[in-house]
């Protein structure tokens, strides 16, 4: 299952590279999408999930989210920002996600603050997005104890 899960994630990663490159931002979102959704059988059975599955989710996600935003698409682009962040905390919360804490710590600080980012950039260009999503206070607590730790600039792989 992991080989067919990455080489699915992997080939569609690739077509929306391509998709990106031509200024299609409509199709490269499409196939982005279709990569992080790729991936969702690993964050439900979290005991076969590889390490590498985790950053592939969250490239996933972010690239999903870039490219809607490109496109337009601001509700999808904020819905792949949050769905990025609560798959992480509830990865987060599983026992048998112990063996990824330090990553999946690490990418949901990143997480966060794209998403913080994206709101940020989105009230001052005057578009009004009506949700808001926040973390448990449990994960904001991983997240600050977190900030004390060296940071690696290779820990998040990032498509933009």
């Amino acid at each position: 299952m992991a080989c067919n899960v990455l080489l699915e994630w992997e080939q569609q990663t690739l077509a929306g590279d391509c998709y990106f490159h031509r200024k299609d931002f409509k199709s490269a979102c499409c196939c982005f999408e279709r990569a992080a959704q790729a991936l969702v059988p690993w964050l439900k059975r979290p005991q076969q999930m590889e390490s590498s599955g985790v950053r592939c989710f969250v490239l996933a996600c972010y690239n999903t989210a870039y490219s809607a935003m490109r496109s337009g698409q601001f509700h999808l682009a904020e819905h792949y920002y949050r769905y990025c962040l609560s798959q992480l905390e509830a990865l987060l919360s599983r026992p048998e996600c112990h063996r990824f804490r330090d990553i999946i710590l690490v990418e949901s600080e990143q997480a966060y603050r794209r998403y913080c980012k994206f709101l940020l950039e989105q009230s001052e260009n005057n578009t009004v997005l009506k949700r808001k999503f926040d973390l448990s206070a449990k994960v904001k607590r991983l997240i600050n104890a977190q900030k004390d730790r060296p940071s690696d600039s290779r820990a998040s792989l990032l498509f933009y």
